[in-house]
């Protein structure tokens, strides 16, 4: 091992070694380490550097003992009271999972689950036929390990990957498996080629012996340090979030903000169904915390999220009882963030149909409505009798701002202004004058005008539209299926084939006055009918909710009177809840 100085040694270390730490918890994270973070095509372009012997960069270790403080976190999932590490990763979480991942050799041969990645599913292959000793120049793509979109059940169907001839990457490392996969992958009749042997084994002789350069600190960090290193050490990676830098900040007053996350996502099903990110509680909390101080206008843009630990009047350097005071508050603070913003989102679901993420015209209005409800349940503490009379005032709030556009730019500042504006407008007794950002007001002649040609599905007016049958508990038009519980696919209504496009424009097929959603196996047995082939009698009932006239089932519409029919319908009911 060799020596620098007193507070430094460096050692490489083979991966084998690295892995055997992580399997045993020698090493761990700290508590406010983030997650982990890589693509399926970084890590493979991480292997690939192995390969090629090319250097990865150096891990940093710090002795437990002496910063027991940071907290710990098992690379194995394994609860803290359950294991003694010797060192922490400060530097290297990123490579070293992949490490575990691609080169840690399964217990049983059964390849491990698919990564998540762009809403795909992908595994890591070693692709079997480059030779390792002719190398190609260029790499702006991996060679020898490929990130391939597979379905859950081809990580076992070992025939597809023999004729695509990709081995699951963690086989590399076991001689056995290597083998083993050979047999199933290809026919015993079959030639195989030596050369892809040849391959594969050079492969793994180079990973065997390749070794990582391992830097280990030998001091204890003050608590400034704590996010002083994580922030430096990660600026230049993958981009560090607010919810990344705040673990870091509050890990010192010894609040592991990770394992409240953790818990509160468990505890909440509603944060997994809409894949709720954690900066939306930050953001709830904010709110929460400033209306107790008694601040006239809470903010919760990207400059407070950076030092929430300042809404609490404490002293950057924390003795016990400021600490525990602040543990104290921030926890409480989090729990009610928490529970409103779930209670947001049911609201969304069912009050306003947006029964999944994507269907939420601004996300950020998740920050304000969480923040009125804590506001009016816990704040003010209203009785029930007054709340009919509330939730028609976040009505009006939710719809007007849609088609107002309110959220289209600086969306942070907007979700405060809102946030008070609905505060003043909230009262029991004679009613104040709307404050003028929250105030909406469309006649049906606007409405009619702005809805006529929305054809984005990004656009915030259209995920708002294509929802609005499930207000009312709509079911699907064809199966009968409830639309909430169900698989939704964005569907025309009047597809292409069935459409006279002499003198239309494809465009104005995509518009929203002729999507509707429908469920997947509805999608699947209609395709690219005509509503008037796969329509009936028994279907009549349903299509109000969709705002559908009844007789378009026997009654061969042209597309243009079909448009200017649920024009009128979905404007009417729009005018209703703007104009509440």
């Amino acid at each position: 091992m060799k020596k620098i100085g007193k507070e430094k040694d460096v050692k490489p270390e083979l991966i084998n070694s690295l892995i055997k730490k992580m399997k045993v918890d020698s090493v761990c994270l700290p508590s406010f380490q983030r997650e982990f973070v890589w693509k399926p095509k970084q890590m493979a372009m991480l292997v690939e550097s192995i390969i090629r012997h090319y250097p990865i960069g150096t891990l940093l270790f710090l002795p437990y003992l002496e910063n027991t403080d940071l907290g710990k976190n098992s690379f194995n999932n394994r609860e803290a009271y359950a294991f003694q590490p010797k060192y922490y990763v400060i530097d290297g979480q990123q490579r070293l999972r992949t490490f575990l991942y691609t080169m840690n050799v399964p217990s049983s041969f059964r390849p491990h689950d698919s990564l998540e990645g762009d809403s795909k599913k992908y595994k890591i292959y070693l692709n079997i036929t480059v030779n390792p000793n002719k190398l190609p120049i260029d790499i702006d793509k991996p060679t020898f390990v490929v990130p391939w979109a597979t379905e859950e059940e081809d990580r076992e169907n070992y025939k597809l990957q023999g004729e695509e001839k990709l081995m699951p990457i963690e086989y590399i490392l076991s001689e056995k498996y290597i083998k083993k996969w050979f047999t199933k992958a290809f026919d015993k009749k079959a030639k195989i080629h030596k050369k892809y042997i040849n391959n594969i084994f050079e492969v793994r002789k180079r990973i065997l012996s390749y070794k990582c350069p391992v830097e280990y600190v030998i001091r204890k960090l003050n608590p400034q340090d704590h996010t002083n290193i994580f922030r430096l050490l990660n600026e230049a990676g993958t981009d560090l979030t607010a919810f990344d830098l705040l673990s870091a900040r509050v890990n010192s007053y010894h609040i592991n903000l990770r394992e409240m996350w953790k818990h509160s996502f468990k505890k909440y099903d509603v944060f997994k169904q809409y894949d709720l990110d954690p900066i939306y509680l930050l953001k709830v909390l904010l709110l929460i915390r400033q209306t107790k101080n008694g601040s006239d206008n809470p903010t919760c843009v990207k400059k407070d999220l950076k030092d929430v630990q300042k809404k609490y009047n404490i002293d950057p350097e924390p003795g016990r009882k400021a600490e525990n005071s602040f543990k104290k508050e921030f926890k409480e603070d989090w729990e009610h963030a928490c529970l409103y913003t779930a209670k947001a989102l049911i609201n969304l679901r069912w009050d306003f149909g947006a029964c999944q993420k994507k269907y939420i015209p601004y996300t950020p209005m998740i920050v304000t409505l969480a923040a009125i409800l804590w506001w009016i349940d816990v704040y003010k503490g209203y009785d029930e009798k007054y709340k009919a009379g509330f939730k028609e005032i976040i009505k009006h709030w939710y719809w007007g701002s849609i088609f107002a556009r309110a959220y289209d730019k600086h969306s942070d500042t907007i979700v405060s202004d809102h946030y008070f504006s609905l505060r003043e407008y909230i009262q029991i007794g004679k009613r104040k004058k709307i404050p003028s950002d929250i105030k909406f007001w469309l006649s049906k002649g606007e409405i009619r005008e702005s809805i006529g040609d929305i054809d984005s599905s990004g656009d915030a007016r259209y995920k708002a539209i294509l929802c609005m049958p499930l207000i009312n508990g709509a079911e699907d038009i064809y199966s009968h299926e409830y639309l909430a519980d169900s698989i939704l696919h964005d569907h025309h209504i009047y597809p292409k084939k069935c459409v006279d496009v002499k003198n239309i424009e494809e465009s104005d097929l995509n518009i929203i006055l002729n999507r509707m959603l429908i469920t997947d196996k509805t999608n699947g047995e209609i395709k690219k009918q005509s509503p008037y082939d796969y329509l009936d009698k028994k279907c009549c009932k349903n299509l109000d909710k969709h705002f559908l006239w009844k007789g378009i089932y026997k009654n061969k519409l042209s597309y243009r009177k079909f448009v200017a029919n649920r024009k009128e319908r979905l404007a009417d009911y729009l005018y209703s809840l703007i104009n509440t």
